[in-house]
């Protein structure tokens, strides 16, 4: 079979023999695919420098008979390390990449990979951590495809302006409650997530306090759908 080359972010990486790695990456165009690294944790490995967390890298790879495929060369293109020294930005992106480890089929769409680039350099350029925290579980629970339901309450009625609401984790939808906690402002909140990068999010009035309001049930949401 011909080689392969793309660019790819790593996800996981286990020692393998006496030098070797097996290294799970998400690709452009390849889906995930799992690679034997040979001789990388040799001091001179060519390779070592390629399969970097949180970089995105050009593999080159030749495709194996079973799951395990060869990678030959490997070089970053783009490196995100501004956060590896602040804990709460560190565990953020080691959780996403868990994330779609675990989640994301082996012939998944590059809408994955592009979204796992936007979100690690959103990680390493925004100074509100929780900001890009909200972003990544809307965008990644659309995705796939059990996103927020924000179109309409969640017994179908149309949002009210004036009214008060509970977020329902089982539906991932608003309704009307008179202990509600959420008001129009937070719907109008997340709809602006889904189109718009934390970057240009951050620009919006009270953005600090909508989203420490939802970011626990956001967290919820995920743990049940997407855990």
């Amino acid at each position: 079979m011909s080689r392969v080359v793309d660019q790819a972010i790593v996800l996981r990486r286990t020692n393998y023999g006496e030098a070797d790695r097996v290294v799970s990456f998400i690709t452009n165009n390849n889906g995930k695919v799992s690679v034997l690294a040979r001789g990388v944790r040799k001091p001179k490995s060519k390779l070592a420098a390629g399969i970097e967390p949180f970089c995105v890298n050009e593999i080159c790879f030749m495709p194996g008979r079973g799951e395990l495929s060869t990678i030959t060369s490997a070089k970053i293109v783009k490196h995100h390390t501004n956060f590896l020294t602040d804990i709460s930005r560190l565990e953020l992106a080691q959780q996403i990449l868990k994330t779609i480890d675990k989640k994301v089929a082996d012939n998944s769409s590059s809408d994955f990979f592009d979204f796992l680039k936007t979100a690690l350099e959103q990680v390493n350029s925004s100074q509100n951590i929780g900001l890009v925290e909200v972003w990544c579980l809307v965008k990644f629970a659309d995705l796939s495809g059990i996103g927020l339901n924000l179109a309409e309450q969640v017994d179908t009625q149309a949002y009210e302006e004036n009214a008060k609401y509970l977020f329902d984790i089982e539906s991932g939808g608003f309704f009307i409650h008179p202990d509600g906690v959420y008001d129009p402002a937070h719907i109008k909140y997340l709809r602006l997530v889904r189109v718009n990068l934390p970057s240009k999010l951050a620009r919006i009035e009270g953005v600090d306090n909508l989203t420490a309001d939802l970011l626990p049930v956001l967290r919820s949401f995920s743990k049940i759908h997407l855990s």
